[in-house]
This record gives C-alpha cells, sequence and structure tokens, in this order.
C-alpha cells in the first residue's frame, strides 16, 4: 500500500517475516505485471487461436463460461482464478429459497450468522464479526453498505430473478477494487432475452413461509423489455430458543428478571424485489428494488433477546450501461453509470423492559466497574433508533482491444462518490442520560445533526484506473497479468496486482499458478463511530491487506466428469479489531489494525453425470487459519466442509435431488472456554416436477429433513448466547410455477 503521511511516501522496515517476504514478492510481481504488458505491444506475432478453432471447445462443446474473472466472458476451465457458477438450473434442482442457501454449495465458502441473524459468508477460513471481506455484487456493482461494509442489516436475496451466480475464492481487488478480499460473488440477474412471455408463481410451507413472483417480457418502441417482481414473507421458526443470553446474565447479577430468555429468536420477514430492464443493441437500462419490512433482529443487537425489534431496509440500483460490441476494428468500448441508494432504519430494544443497567456519566453503557457507574432502571427497555441513508454514484469506462495476435488489453478508469447521511433518536447517551437518574424514561430522544449522534455524516471519494492483459505466449500457454491503482480522498492510494498462469497442459488438464494481493478498504463505522458503549472508531486506521498463491488442477477426461483441485496459501497483514482503550470513556474499544493472519488448505471438486439420467456433484474443503498475533487458530470458522448433490431423473418429466453438507471442526476463542462447537451433517431433498400440462412446473423441497439440531456459534466474552446460535429445524416447501413461453 502507498501512504502519503506529508513528508513523502513512507516505507515500512521491518524484519524479514513471512509478511515481509511476501511484500517483496508482491513488488516482484507488480513489476512483471507491468514487463508483461509492455512486451506484448514489441512481442512477434504469436498464432492466437480464437475460441471456436480451440480443439478443447470442439470437445467440451457449450462449456459453462465465467465473467466475473476477467470481466469478460471466459470459459470456466480457461478463468485466471478458482470459480464456481450456479445456474437457474442449478438453483431451481436444489428447491432453494434464498441466496444463501445456494452459497452452501460453493467449496469453501460457509455461511454463518451475527447476532442479528445477518448472513456472515466466510471464504477459506477468513471469518470476523461481520465478514465484510466478501465482496457481493449485483449485476457486477457492489452493494456493499458504507457503515459496516458489508451486506445491508438481515439482508436476503430472493431467487426468482437470478440467471446465474459467479463466485471466486480468493482475491479480485485487481478487477474490482475494494472489500474483493477473500472472495467475490456476482449476483447476476435476468435479461428480457431469458425470461419466459409471462410467468407466475407461488411458494408456501413450514414457518407460515409464503410468497409469490410475476415476471414478464415483451417489446416496446424497439426495446426488450423485463419485469420481475417477487414477494417472500416468513414468521420464521419458533423452535429455534436462545436458552439464556447477555441479560440472563445481568438478572444473575443484580438480582432482577427482565431477560425474554428462554424465548424463539426473532427470525421473521417480508421481502419484495423487483426489477425493470430495457435492453437494445448497444444500451442496457434496469433499475432493481429490494425492500424489507419489520425484518427480525435475531438474538438481538446486543444478544438480549428482542423480539418486538424490527429492520426496515430499502436498496434502489439504477444502472445504465453501454457496450459498442466491436463496432470498431479490433477495440470494443464499454461505459456504465450505477447510482445506489440504501435507506435503513433500525428500531431496538437492546435491552429489555425493566432492566437495571451500569450507566456511566456520559449517559452510555458501562462494565467497567472501576469508573463507578451508576445503576438505572430502565421500565421500557434500552431503546434506539439509529438509521442512515447511502448514497453512492459511480462511472466506470473499459476499452477492450485484441488487435495484437497474442494480446487481449483492458483498460479501465472510473470514479465513485459516497456519502452516508445518518440520523438517531435513542433513550440513553450522552445528550440524552449523565448515570444520575435512578429511573430512565421510555421516550426517545432525537439526537440526529447533534454531536451525540452515533456517527456524523461522513463522505468517501474515489478514482481509480487498470491495467489487464491476457497474453498466449506459447502454445498452450496463457498468463494473464493485472494491476489496479485506486486512489482514496480519505486514507490514500492502494496497488493491487495480479498474475495467473494458465497452462493447457492436455485435452484433458488445464494447470494453473495464481497471484494476487487485494485489500479491504476500513467501514465508516471502523473509522467515523462515535458515542457508542462498546466500540469506537479511529480515523487512523489503514485497510487490510491479502496476498495469495494458488495452484489449481482442473482435470476432465470426458464432457460427462471433471474434477479440480485447488491449493491456497495467503498471508494477511493489518485485519481490523476493537481492542482496549485506557482513554475511552466506559471501557469501550478502539477500531485497530491489530491482527496478522495465515491461512492455507485444499479445495477438491468434482462432477459426474453417470448416466442420461443420473449425476453426481461434490466437494471436500480442508483450510486452517491461525492468528498470527497469537498463535490460535481462528475462531469460528470450520476447518472442514464437506457437500454432495445427488441429481436422478426418475421419468421425463419428474426430478429427484438431494445435498448434503457437512460442517466441522470449529474452534473457540482463546478466552472461551466452553467446549468446541459442535460439527453438523444436514440433508436437504426436492423433487420436481418439470412441464407438466406444457405450461406447469411443481416443486416439494424438504431442508433438514432429518430434524438435526444443528448451532452456528456465538461470539464474545461470556459469552452472551451460551448454547450457540439454533439453525432452522425441517422446513417443508411447496411451489408452483406457471408459463407462457
Amino acid at each position: 500500500m502507498l501512504k502519503n503521511n506529508g513528508e513523502g511516501w513512507r516505507s515500512r522496515m521491518r524484519a524479514p517475516t513471512p509478511l515481509a517476504k511476501i511484500h517483496i514478492f508482491r513488488q516482484s510481481a507488480f513489476a512483471l505485471a507491468w514487463a508483461c504488458s509492455l512486451a506484448g505491444a514489441v512481442a512477434s506475432p504469436i498464432a492466437h487461436a480464437q475460441e471456436r478453432d480451440n480443439p478443447l471447445a470442439l470437445l467440451y462443446g457449450d462449456e459453462e463460461t465465467v465473467s466475473i474473472a476477467t470481466g469478460t466472458q471466459k470459459p470456466l476451465r480457461h478463468a485466471p482464478s478458482v470459480a464456481t457458477v450456479i445456474t437457474a438450473e442449478d438453483i431451481r434442482r436444489m428447491g432453494a429459497l434464498t441466496l444463501e442457501e445456494v452459497l452452501t454449495a460453493v467449496p469453501g465458502v460457509h455461511v454463518s450468522l451475527s447476532s442479528r441473524y445477518s448472513s456472515l459468508i466466510s471464504i477459506r477460513g477468513i471469518h470476523t464479526r461481520l465478514n465484510p471481506q466478501v465482496l457481493m455484487l449485483i449485476d457486477g456493482y457492489p452493494i456493499s453498505e458504507l457503515f459496516t461494509g458489508s451486506r445491508a442489516p438481515t439482508f436476503r436475496m430472493p431467487l426468482k430473478n437470478v440467471e446465474r451466480v459467479e463466485v471466486i475464492r480468493g482475491p479480485g481487488s485487481a478487477v474490482y477494487g475494494a472489500d474483493a478480499f477473500a472472495g467475490v460473488i456476482n449476483i447476476i440477474t435476468k435479461s428480457p432475452a431469458n425470461m419466459a412471455a409471462f410467468e407466475a408463481g407461488a411458494v408456501g410451507g413450514s414457518f407460515d413461509t409464503h410468497g409469490g413472483w410475476i415476471q414478464a417480457s415483451g417489446e416496446w418502441l424497439g426495446w426488450t423489455m423485463g419485469l420481475s417482481i417477487e414477494e417472500l414473507e416468513s414468521e420464521g421458526d419458533r423452535d429455534r430458543v436462545i436458552t439464556a443470553d447477555l441479560q440472563s446474565t445481568l438478572d444473575a447479577v443484580l438480582g432482577t428478571g427482565a431477560s425474554k430468555a428462554p424465548g424463539p429468536a426473532s427470525t421473521h420477514y417480508d421481502i419484495t424485489s423487483a426489477q425493470l430492464t430495457a435492453a437494445r443493441p448497444h444500451w442496457e437500462l434496469s433499475l432493481n428494488r429490494w425492500t424489507q419490512k419489520r425484518g427480525g433482529i435475531g438474538a438481538g443487537v446486543a444478544e438480549a433477546l428482542d423480539p418486538d425489534g424490527y429492520q426496515d431496509v430499502q436498496q434502489d440500483l439504477l444502472r445504465i450501461g453501454f457496450d459498442s460490441e466491436s463496432r470498431l476494428d479490433h477495440w470494443r468500448f464499454m461505459a456504465n453509470y450505477n447510482a445506489f441508494r440504501l435507506e435503513q432504519q433500525s428500531h431496538y430494544t437492546i435491552f429489555p423492559q425493566e432492566a437495571v443497567l451500569p450507566i456511566g456519566s456520559d449517559g452510555n453503557l458501562d462494565f467497567n466497574l472501576s469508573s463507578g457507574p451508576s445503576l438505572v432502571q430502565f421500565p421500557h427497555g434500552l431503546r434506539a433508533e439509529p438509521g442512515g441513508i447511502d448514497r453512492s454514484t459511480a462511472l466506470e469506462f473499459a476499452a477492450f482491444y485484441d488487435g495484437f495476435a497474442s494480446h487481449r488489453l483492458r483498460i479501465a478508469t472510473g470514479y465513485k462518490s459516497q456519502d452516508l447521511n445518518t440520523f438517531e433518536s435513542k433513550n440513553f447517551g450522552p445528550g440524552v442520560i449523565d448515570g444520575t437518574q435512578p429511573v430512565a424514561g421510555g421516550a426517545l430522544v432525537d439526537v440526529s445533526n447533534t454531536e451525540f449522534i452515533y456517527m456524523q455524516d461522513e463522505s468517501r471519494h474515489l478514482k481509480f484506473v487498470s491495467l489487464q492483459d491476457e497474453w498466449l505466449f506459447y502454445k498452450d500457454w496463457e498468463l494473464t497479468a493485472g494491476v489496479r491503482l485506486d486512489d482514496y480522498s480519505d486514507f490514500s492510494s492502494t496497488i493491487n496486482p495480479r498474475l495467473a498462469l494458465v497452462w493447457h497442459t492436455s485435452y484433458q488438464l488445464t494447470s494453473k499458478l495464481l497471484y494476487g494481493h487485494a485489500f479491504r478498504a476500513p467501514s465508516f463505522s471502523e473509522q467515523f463511530s462515535i458515542n457508542n458503549p462498546v466500540t469506537v472508531g479511529n480515523p487512523e486506521v489503514d485497510p487490510e491487506e491479502i496476498d495469495t498463491v494458488e495452484l489449481v488442477f482442473d482435470y476432465r477426461p470426458s464432457y460427462d466428469f471433471d474434477s479440480k483441485l485447488s491449493l491456497f496459501h495467503y498471508l494477511i497483514e493489518g485485519l481490523i479489531d476493537y481492542v482496549d482503550a485506557d482513554d475511552l470513556p466506559g471501557g469501550s474499544s478502539l477500531a485497530q489494525n491489530v491482527h496478522d493472519q495465515e491461512g492455507y488448505g485444499l479445495e477438491l471438486e468434482t462432477s459426474w453425470r453417470i448416466t442420461d439420467r443420473f449425476s453426481l456433484k461434490g466437494s471436500y474443503s480442508l483450510q486452517q487459519s491461525e492468528n498470527l498475533s497469537n498463535g490460535h487458530s481462528v475462531p469460528d470458522a470450520p476447518q472442514r466442509l464437506a457437500y454432495l448433490d445427488a441429481s436422478w431423473r426418475m421419468t421425463p418429466y419428474l426430478f429427484l435431488s438431494s445435498q448434503v453438507r457437512h460442517v466441522g471442526e470449529r474452534s473457540r476463542a482463546a478466552f472461551d472456554s466452553r467446549e468446541e462447537v459442535g460439527d453438523y451433517t444436514l440433508l436437504d431433498v426436492a423433487v420436481r416436477s418439470e412441464n407438466l400440462f406444457q405450461f406447469a412446473d411443481f416443486v416439494l423441497s424438504v431442508d433438514n429433513l432429518l430434524g438435526k439440531d444443528a448451532r452456528e456459534p456465538s461470539v464474545g466474552p461470556g459469552p452472551s448466547i451460551p448454547h450457540d446460535h439454533p439453525l432452522e429445524s425441517r422446513r417443508i416447501l411447496l411451489e408452483a410455477v406457471f408459463r407462457i413461453h
């Protein structure tokens, strides 16, 4: 990372640790990337066979392609990354309801839970409180909220308008910039050309889950139009009982009885997803809206049950895209304008009615007994209604040139503006109470636009330029070299190179050696959060950085069988966490770059179409991550993941599929004396009737068929939730689809 501290560029001098060595390798890779690009301009022409003339393409026919690795479509086996594609057909076959359910099929990917039961998507053992290290895109544009750097609170993505999901495991900052750290997930929505003329469907089942959708496409004034509207609602599984919470601990110490535990986690939701798309040659316009009304907040924002709390979110994405489609010889130009708006309003009862809580002189919670906090009763509960409006606009240009016989160049540049406006009402904290009141009132005080809010309005601006060269420098050898420079208004600049050597070893085998450097920008909460009883931001915090090396073997002896082995090793510098700071009130913790992490492992995956009617897919992931600051394994991250998918066409119109997934070997934090988190193995099945009466499909799906008690780890000293977070019990859904082509 380059950092201007006002005295010129600062160099970091340190002993030759593994992290220092990887810095040297990164600089060499950066130099080699530029050298390869410059060499391409003067290299003697080498015959560069087009895909349609490649014997491999003739052998494998319509092999799946992926665009997430380079920004253009490329056969999956040639992609300079470790990539997985989940198609709409895969989603239908699984009977999946939301995005998180299909991501469990990706090797090396684990979906866990935060205290609010937002999905934590960890890749290759990179597992943190909110997992902002995974970048999620809709049609290539990030949907991260500015405050946490992760997805919107309790984000759930319905799937009926999804054409495919592309996932890369490993760094992607050379193409996508910030936060493409552990991996990238791109949700590609349906274009009008991929929609039926009319389709309608409904789903219903366990936990009072129900929903419906309508899709339609057609022509209007020379534009191909597509419309999709989907509604999904559920009361949640009331059997996900939390037996004790943080308020239970306070009750035991103070002799009170305010806790709502034992009681069910709050997992109800009401989601609407809609998209309007218009396309014509060279142009595409789309407006995507995702809305959540009164979404439940799991075990509570402070891990104290909050059955009355809820989350409202509205997320809008406007995209205008231009593609010259090779209008000029050897050149292709693309331009995109994106406007993203995310508005959220939280309604929290952080601690329940009749709670008695230690309050410091600043009016915030203060569990530091040495500072002499006062005990204050909250008859109406400790309540807060924070919110904010994210606004981001981005303009990006890309040019592709394939005039050289053995090169394809990609040059891109862009500008993004990001703003966060905050508002908050609460019945505690500075400007509201000062700890001298024996009883706090229930009325909420609006502290918006004052010094007492959780964060002042903030903004960020960034510019970037990137260069990528796909160079077929010798028969069957291809080198992808790329580099991207991002310049931020609030923490200077970063340079992120990548190198990918792909060797088509034989018609059956492709070998890859990959290197990438990536970064995660500090979130606004890590930089600017104030008046928080637990965590405080630090404007001096630096981006997190990662270097990853991967070795991949893709073996495909026939069109019916393929297997892939991926070996990886990474080093992370400067993971951000919150540490105790003596000069902060109430024992609050300050955001700092405090952890380095090393990880390594393997991912083995295979797909076998045994007969025309029966096929198998499976994967096994082994991953080990260590906190280099203390030598302990990274807590809560599974070291073993296994997945098996069996699909059987019983008749021409009837399909049976089943998925078995295993999660194992999760360590506790060093300070956590509980037994290790229990392993679990879950079985899901789905039966699908297709093209019944030529226009109807029906799907019956059962998740967690055997009703296993599976749990994801709770965190924190104590811990607040001693028996971890339960996953859903058995869920049965019936879906009906009717369409006119």
